[in-house]
């Protein structure tokens, strides 16, 4: 008798093997499909890992709940962004972060108002990017929508 988690785990290697398989053959050397580890994840979302490889990831707790016709849709969406080399880049949001939080207490201890509002800017528009970028349920939002 195999147990619920056993069980589950094998769905879901064999629903991301399924995905691999979906990809096409120029892609499929440097295209990783893995599920997400993280805890309030987007459905879906693409991430370059190196130069020359991406990864896809999936919230399989959800991506189960979606009929095979949507899935398809969903991670084809996403193949086309790979390929149209449209991935969003990472990073510019937390090292701008860190460069106003540095600027903002500096400028505390300088006492120069102006660039003190400079550097609290700085910090608002990138928390803002970052939080755009980690709320899942706009970036599921748009998925749906997109079809």
């Amino acid at each position: 008798m195999t147990s619920y988690a056993t069980s589950s785990a094998r769905a879901e290697m064999s629903e991301l093997r399924r995905l691999k398989g979906l990809l096409p053959p120029e892609l499929q050397s440097w295209v990783m499909v893995e599920g997400t580890t993280e805890i309030n994840p987007p459905l879906i979302r693409c991430e370059e890992i190196g130069k020359d490889e991406v990864e896809i990831q999936v919230d399989l707790g959800k991506w189960e709940n979606l009929a095979i016709d949507q899935r398809n849709l969903i991670f084809w969406h996403e193949v086309a962004r790979i390929q149209n080399d449209t991935i969003p880049r990472e990073g510019w949001e937390m090292a701008a972060l860190a460069i106003g939080l540095g600027g903002a207490v500096g400028e505390l201890w300088v006492q120069d108002g102006l660039l003190l509002l400079l550097a609290l800017a700085l910090c608002g528009i990138s928390g803002y990017r970052l939080w755009q970028k980690n709320n899942g349920e706009r970036t599921i939002k748009e998925a749906i929508e997109a079809h």
